[in-house]
């Protein structure tokens, strides 16, 4: 799956979800993201709006993982769910001299953690939505 394709599944694709955890394996080579995602719309009712369900955002075959150091001036000291801006990177986000060691097809993403101000980028071949 492609994240294009996520983004149709989902009633507001990852607009305004968070994530509430980080899960590596490197056994499987996988990756969890434990997410917070908006199930309301618009135009709900205004009980709706704001519901929210559980889920993870699982990449697989993830052979690169980097998690950047939070920028020294922001938030990053609070505990909780931290907002994100997830892309996934035709050009490649991570160093060409990593990407050419892999063997299979990759994609590139970044997750921009907006508390952080700094980003995780990972490059796997595929993604997959598990809801709770």
């Amino acid at each position: 799956m492609r994240l294009k394709d996520l983004e149709f599944e989902l009633p507001n694709g990852l607009h305004d979800a968070k994530i509430n955890a980080i899960c590596r394996s490197l056994k499987t080579e996988s990756v969890d993201f434990h997410l917070e995602v908006l199930t309301g719309l618009p135009g709900d009712e205004a009980s709706r709006r704001h519901e929210v369900r559980d889920g993870i955002l699982r990449f697989k075959g993830a052979k690169i993982v980097i998690i950047e150091a939070p920028d020294v001036e922001a938030p990053f000291l609070s505990a909780g769910a931290v907002n994100f801006v997830l892309t996934e990177d035709e050009a490649g986000n991570i160093a060409e001299e990593l990407l050419e060691k892999l063997q299979s097809e990759y994609h590139t993403y970044t997750f921009f953690i907006q508390e952080w101000l700094s980003s995780i980028k990972i490059a796997a071949t595929d993604l997959e939505f598990i809801s709770s």
